[in-house]
């Protein structure tokens, strides 16, 4: 009888995040790069603690209207800062 080999543990990117923002907090994560050259950069910390937020909202949403998911027309327009 042959062993199955170990599989890597499955985690959530919310989980993922967040372990990257404590083991690397100021490291860059994202760059968004303007069509006018100029660049902004985003830390782990900060990924983590917007994707948090959003996480709670969208958690809150479906508390108070559930069945109903929140969808728009466009793409979400995202301020950091």
């Amino acid at each position: 009888m042959t062993q199955e080999p170990d599989l890597p543990q499955m985690v959530s990117y919310g989980k993922r995040i967040t372990d990257l923002a404590v083991t690397h907090p100021d490291a860059t994560a994202i760059v968004f790069a303007a069509s006018d050259g100029s660049d902004l950069e985003i830390s782990w910390r900060e990924l983590d603690a917007r994707s948090s937020q959003v996480a709670r909202l969208l958690a809150l949403h479906d508390r108070q209207h559930p069945g109903i998911t929140a969808r728009s027309p466009r793409p979400p327009q995202w301020r950091w800062g």
